[in-house]
């Protein structure tokens, strides 16, 4: 039992599926949804009803950024294959499990199975890419 999601084409809504009664914001769609409850650090249904409407606002915020920053990696990475994007796409997603940026030494030791070329390589774009705005 716990807090499950309801939705159609045009509207999502959150319900408790053990009181089964709807609560919180009407959302746009399932996916922003989903996305709402997984990064909702504690269970929603423990937030008032304008706790839950301020963190909408919050989380439609993070996932504007969110969706800006994987458009700028993906226009990056369009002319990057093979190992090199396997590196580099994995740096990416550290980085925003850690919430920060990988030094020299950090990012050989994330990936020791690549080559040493592969990996100054991939190094020399993940440092051109933290420095581009």
């Amino acid at each position: 039992m716990g807090v499950r999601i309801i939705a159609d084409e045009n509207y999502a809504a959150l319900y408790c599926s053990t009181t089964m009664f709807a609560f919180g914001p009407v959302m746009t769609d399932y996916e922003e949804a989903e996305g709402f409850l997984e990064w909702l650090p504690s269970d929603a249904r423990s937030y008032s009803e304008p706790e839950l409407e301020l963190k909408l606002g919050e989380y439609r915020e993070y996932a504007e950024q969110k969706a800006a920053l994987e458009k700028k990696r993906d226009r990056f990475l369009c002319h990057v294959s093979g190992p090199v994007w396997d590196i580099l796409t994995s740096a990416f997603e550290e980085d925003d499990h850690e919430s920060g940026t990988f030094n020299a030494a950090g990012f050989a030791n994330f990936c020791p199975e690549h080559t040493p070329e592969e990996i100054a390589e991939a190094w020399e774009l993940y440092q051109r890419y933290h420095g581009t705005p």
